[in-house]
């Protein structure tokens, strides 16, 4: 008897512990499950999110100053683009530089003609080998972009992807500017000349100015621009090119001046950097003068601190004045520089078709000093009798043929007082690498290509400044956070253990 009431009561015991084991095996198997499908997701959304970097081009830019988004003008470009082509990424053992490797995603995301390759230099010798040429050796972090029998290609190497402002003591990432450049250059059939005029003691002519020079040389040609010498009287300009005067010592001769007159009245394009002079360029001035641009060969000196640099009055850090050459300067915060510089009165224009509009100005406060007290260093004691009133030292002139129903129908100069701005010690600023572009680009009446502004490398980086930021976030990386993980798994693991 004793033996059955026994068993009656082990029955509900039993029962309750099949129950809560039951209960265990339950909630364990959906804490797996839970974990399971959470991984899952994980993976899932990994992978999507991947598929849409590479090939949805739709990732989110994070960085503060957006190094890897692409400007419409690439978008514009690339999009466009009919023929199939190669970028060729070189890089060891196929890892690429996360920067290069961001970059060229975003390009083949634009266009399904655009295919990107990772090579390893070392094993695709016969590759390599192909690319490389006499100026260039193709190896760890080039990129190249080809057609794709590679007959015709571009090589950028990692050195050409990044640019320094050492006056400012900034870097720019310009991959995008290189790789967009050698893009036009194998898309475009035709390629503008660049003249730079000689014969007259120019600057680029000058062996002191050669390193400089080919600076501006290079820059053009990443515009896709061709660029050479011009002697007017071996060689004369036809219709399309751009004429470009530097730092002239001495003056045009009549027939020079004439033939240069019937080229710009031909829907002619040039642009005048033009220096302070002791004997004034009259068949120089003459040109101009014609297009409603009034040169004063006197030197503008800047009183107020803010728009010159700390080392000369002289050297203008001037206003920029917004329009579709300057804007996109205006809109980087990047400053222009002209040193030594001459101003310029503007013309009112008699015609609906002429537009004169100023580019750079100095202060209202600017004096302007005659060349023969700046000879005689004179014009210090005489700052006082000078006029004080803003000055530009930049414009464009912009003349339309209203009889003609084609598009290119202009006359289009740009002039600046200051040889300097474009070939002198401030050369590699930001500011006047992008105003030189876009002048050339504005001249060539492709006011939708101005130049690509590269965006800092280091403006995206984390600056720690002080001991004490480091030591608390090494407590809270070390420390902090390991032990809030802990305490998370201790927990659950009671928990569990207490179920």
């Amino acid at each position: 008897m004793d033996k059955k009431i026994k068993e009656i009561n082990k029955k509900p015991e039993k029962q309750k512990v099949e129950k809560d084991v039951k209960k265990k095996v339950v909630r364990g198997s959906f804490s797996t499950l839970m974990i399971v499908l959470v991984v899952a997701i994980v993976v899932v959304l990994n992978i999507v999110a991947s598929f849409v970097e590479t090939d949805l081009g739709l990732k989110l830019d994070m960085t503060s100053n957006k190094i890897y988004t692409l400007s419409p003008l690439t978008e514009s470009i690339v999009s466009q683009t009919d023929e199939e082509l190669i970028i060729y990424s070189f890089a060891n053992d196929n890892v690429q530089d996360n920067m290069i490797q961001k970059t060229l995603e975003r390009y083949a995301a634009l266009s399904s003609k655009i295919s990107v390759k990772v090579a390893d230099p070392a094993r695709e010798v016969a590759l390599q080998r192909k690319f490389s040429t006499d100026s260039v050796t193709v190896s760890n972090r080039t990129v190249v972009l080809s057609n794709k029998d590679e007959t015709l290609f571009r090589v950028i190497p990692y050195t050409d992807m990044y640019y320094t402002d050492s006056e400012n003591s900034v870097t720019y990432w310009v991959l995008e500017q290189k790789l967009t450049s050698a893009f036009m250059f194998m898309t475009s059939d035709i390629q503008t000349n660049v003249y730079l005029l000689t014969g007259h003691g120019e600057l680029v002519t000058d062996p002191s100015y050669e390193s400089a020079t080919a600076s501006l040389k290079a820059r053009l040609e990443e515009e896709n621009y061709h660029v050479e010498t011009l002697d007017l009287a071996m060689q004369e300009l036809k219709q399309g090119d751009i004429l470009m005067v530097i730092g002239p010592a001495t003056d045009l001769s009549e027939q020079e001046r004439d033939t240069i007159v019937k080229f710009l009245d031909n829907r002619g394009k040039a642009l005048f950097f033009l220096d302070p002079a002791q004997k004034e360029l009259k068949n120089f001035s003459a040109v101009l003068d014609r297009y409603m641009i009034k040169l004063k060969n006197q030197t503008v000196y800047e009183s107020q601190s803010s728009m010159h640099t700390e080392r000369s009055n002289f050297e203008l850090v001037p206003n920029i004045v917004s329009g579709e050459i300057t804007d996109g300067i205006i809109n980087s915060g990047n400053r222009v520089y002209a040193d030594s510089t001459v101003y310029f009165e503007e013309y009112n224009g008699t015609s609906d078709d002429i537009t004169v509009m100023p580019l750079l100005k100095s202060s209202a406060s600017s004096v302007s000093i005659p060349q023969e007290d700046l000879a005689a260093e004179q014009y210090l004691q005489k700052l006082g009798e000078y006029t004080q009133e803003e000055r530009t030292v930049g414009l464009a002139f912009l003349q339309k043929d209203g009889s003609s129903m084609q598009n290119d129908a202009d006359t289009r100069i740009c002039v600046f007082g200051t040889s300097e701005l474009v070939l002198g010690k401030r050369q590699n600023s930001a500011g006047n690498i992008t105003l030189i572009k876009n002048c050339v680009n504005w001249v060539d009446n492709k006011t939708n290509r101005v130049a690509i502004q590269g965006p800092q490398m280091d403006a995206y980086t984390l600056s720690i400044y002080n001991a004490s930021t480091v030591k608390t976030l090494v407590t809270v990386v070390i420390i902090v956070i390991p032990v809030l993980i802990l305490g998370g798994g201790v927990f659950i693991w009671y928990r569990r253990k207490n179920l």
